[in-house]
């Protein structure tokens, strides 16, 4: 793997997820993740960490631009049923055979669901358009509202209001012109939770 690090501004220094972390993963063998990661959220306390971004593998094991590394044992489960796992963005239609790895941009876990954004247009086996999201329990994946018409660069979670926040350059979200240049908002109570 390429590593995820952060700023521990208490020491004033960077420090390496995998290495020197009273909360990192030390036990993990290193990862060999094929490309980018964009983004990466700890869950169930630190027990499980998911990287997302726009890579096809993690040690020869096809993922699609999202896993989850479980920190007992250091396995990458997929997100999805095999062989329907992670985003792609399909050719020209989604019979195409020709896909690549979808590119996740930014990732939120709200309740039971994983929110994820940037530039793909399959998610699992669902047809979505750059945003979809993720039900842990079920292990499936569902559209959010239609999508959004282009690449998302980045999304928001804001709790005083419960909405997410989207950010990047479209014009459509769902059936709804939206303003260049300003965020779109999405409020969760109008998603259909399954």
């Amino acid at each position: 793997m390429r590593d995820i690090t952060f700023w521990d501004d208490w020491k004033n220094q960077w420090t390496s997820y995998f290495k020197n972390n009273i909360h990192s993963f030390d036990s993990l063998p290193a990862f060999n993740i094929s490309a980018k990661v964009n983004d990466y959220l700890l869950f169930d306390w630190g027990n499980k960490l998911y990287v997302a971004g726009q890579f096809r593998t993690i040690d020869n094991q096809v993922r699609n631009s999202i896993a989850l590394i479980h920190k007992e044992g250091g396995v990458s489960e997929p997100l999805g049923v095999e062989p329907n796992v992670g985003v792609r963005k399909w050719g020209n239609s989604i019979q195409s055979s020709l896909y690549l790895p979808g590119e996740i941009t930014s990732m939120k876990v709200l309740g039971n669901m994983i929110y994820v954004a940037g530039d793909f247009n399959i998610a699992g086996d669902v047809a979505v358009s750059n945003v979809a999201r993720y039900n842990i329990e079920s292990k499936k994946w569902h559209d959010v509202d239609g999508g959004i018409d282009g690449k998302v660069n980045v999304m928001l979670y804001n709790p005083s209001d419960d909405c997410l926040y989207f950010g990047g350059n479209f014009s459509f979200a769902g059936q709804s012109i939206v303003s260049m240049n300003v965020p779109l908002v999405i409020p969760l109570d109008r998603l259909q939770i399954i």
